[in-house]
């Protein structure tokens, strides 16, 4: 089973990233969804992400920037505070995930 992949493939358009296939960036993702739709907002904050994903700050920020890497996600400076919002790829991403823990618990 081929586990690695050449940096030629990891460029291809549409490549997904085992980045999301890890607990804590889909929690995070997953997590800046339900933020949005509990507060009926387009934003989420890194330090409530922090608690939602259970982990700490920096790897939080760390996280984060990796999904923005990705193009998973996109951050804006609103003050002192970084907003995070979900791209239309995130979108994608966090509605395969949630079926995925649907299903895993049903």
């Amino acid at each position: 089973m081929k586990t690695q992949f050449t940096e030629a493939e990891t460029e291809e358009p549409g490549f997904a990233s085992s980045t999301i296939l890890q607990e804590k960036p889909a929690k995070l993702l997953v997590g800046i969804k339900e933020i949005n739709n509990t507060l009926n907002e387009e934003t989420a904050y890194a330090s409530t992400l922090q608690h939602k994903a259970e982990t700490q700050y920096s790897h939080t920020i760390k996280t984060l920037q990796q999904l923005e890497d990705e193009g998973l996600i996109r951050k804006r400076k609103n003050g002192r505070r970084k907003e995070v919002m979900l791209t239309k790829d995130g979108e994608e991403i966090v509605e395969n995930l949630q079926n995925i823990i649907e299903v895993q618990e049903a």
